[in-house]
């Protein structure tokens, strides 16, 4: 049911107030997860077709699963320079664990769209484990689908909150491209996490330009381990700050700036 070609009229900010949230919405007449508060983290720059795509899948998509206490947030680096998934990841945790204070997180890289509705956005099915969502990705332009490989833990990725917190989130010293959701799977490894993978995890990479690959990566990752304690949630608020934050039914957008480009 994927969709890949939304209606003129579906435009960002404006849209997400618009006749498309009440049509979504419409279709929800009831939950199954009301004791659960979901938060869907999207790091997100330069990339507004990838994003367009998303949220005119995604938010359907969550509606049919009959997820009702769930927002989207938006977490847009506007600081110049090469990008930085970890930070927004680890800024906009912190942030809403102080406002929004979920239950549930999933972090979901920007040009990935789910294809299976029963590939459930939910953390009541584990049992502090971690849901590494996207196991089974369709490459744009590819006719199969690909595991890239078995430890894998990039792309969208559930958990509960005091799991993230135990990892100290994601490292803040990865930029371009690359490294610091290997740097995530040795976290789990360190801590003795397991992380499960469903069957259903089926997922649509939407194309983007090529990336810069980030030329430290492997050094970082020597001594991932070493620093896991010192680099992440508990050091992000000297790196990175909110500068602006707006507010739609479904979605938060969050903007963000360096303090230290570190």
């Amino acid at each position: 049911n994927i969709n890949l070609n939304p209606p003129n009229d579906f435009q960002l900010r404006s849209s997400l107030t618009s006749k498309y949230i009440d049509l979504w919405r419409a279709s929800n007449s009831c939950s199954i997860f009301e004791n659960e508060t979901l938060a869907i983290i999207i790091s997100y720059r330069d990339r507004e077709k990838n994003l367009k795509n998303l949220l005119y899948n995604l938010i359907p998509f969550l509606e049919r699963q009959r997820i009702r206490n769930y927002k989207i947030f938006i977490i847009e680096q506007q600081a110049a320079g090469p990008f930085n998934k970890g930070r927004l990841y680890n800024i906009a945790f912190n942030h809403l664990m102080r406002t929004y204070k979920p239950t549930c997180v999933t972090f979901h890289d920007v040009d990935l769209i789910p294809e299976n509705d029963q590939n459930l956005y939910s953390c009541l099915s584990l049992t502090h484990h971690p849901l590494h969502m996207s196991t089974n990705i369709h490459f744009d332009k590819k006719s199969l689908y690909t595991t890239l490989y078995s430890f894998l833990v990039g792309g969208v990725l559930t958990m509960q909150p005091e799991t993230f917190i135990r990892l100290n989130g994601y490292s803040n010293r990865y930029f371009n491209w690359g490294g610091e959701d290997d740097d995530m799977g040795l976290r789990f490894l360190s801590k003795d996490i397991c992380v499960q993978r469903p069957t259903t995890g089926y997922y649509y990479a939407t194309f983007h330009s090529i990336q810069t690959r980030n030329p430290n990566r492997f050094k970082l990752l020597f001594d991932a381990t070493l620093r896991q304690d010192s680099d992440g949630l508990n050091n992000i608020d000297r790196l990175a700050s909110i500068k602006n934050q707006y507010e739609y039914p479904l979605v938060t957008w969050i903007t963000v700036e360096w303090i230290e480009q570190d």
